[in-house]
């Protein structure tokens, strides 16, 4: 079970839509996020892992394991 914690990017605004095919996340900084391209692919791979965690328990395959 998810728990609620505290705050770490405080005036970010987070938009998500998600259907049964696909899932959007749209997040709005609050100042200009000024990234050099290491920093940026970095960025990349941080969220698909933590998207990737989020979604794991959710997967049809992971579903049928713990079945």
């Amino acid at each position: 079970m998810a728990e609620k914690t505290p705050c770490m990017t405080p005036d970010a605004i987070y938009h998500s839509h998600i259907t049964p095919t696909h899932l959007e996340v749209k997040v709005d900084f609050p100042f200009k996020l000024d990234l050099s391209e290491r920093d940026a692919e970095l960025l990349d791979i941080l969220i698909h892992n933590q998207l990737e965690i989020a979604l794991a328990s959710f997967w049809r395959d992971n579903k049928r394991k713990k079945s």
